[in-house]
């Protein structure tokens, strides 16, 4: 009987088997031109996932494949880590809370 192999989270792209990734867009802060991207493991959003489930109801689990998925897209068109699994968060509590990158 075969098993499932496990999901492996790290923020190194090389050691991450999410198959979630995303280019976060930079820009120098200084002169304003454009960096390139830097990439963005399932693993990192993981990370600020867990650290924002510690507030948050036990229920709902904003860790989820599906979860870091959308968090990923938000990532992609600017947000940071952090800020993506803020707003998970933030819309999973509130119902009435409509974010626009929540598609």
């Amino acid at each position: 009987m075969a098993t499932k192999p496990a999901t492996v989270y790290s923020t190194n792209p090389k050691m991450d088997q999410s198959g979630i990734t995303a280019k976060q867009p930079r820009t120098d802060w200084m002169s304003g031109e454009k960096l390139p991207p830097s990439t963005v493991t399932g693993g990192m959003l993981y990370k600020k996932g867990v650290m924002e489930q510690e507030n948050f109801r036990k229920t709902e689990v904003i860790t989820s494949q599906p979860m870091l998925k959308k968090a990923a897209k938000m990532v992609a068109g600017g947000m940071s880590p952090y800020g993506a699994m803020d707003a998970l968060e933030q819309t999973k509590k509130d119902p009435n809370n409509r974010c626009s990158d929540w598609k």
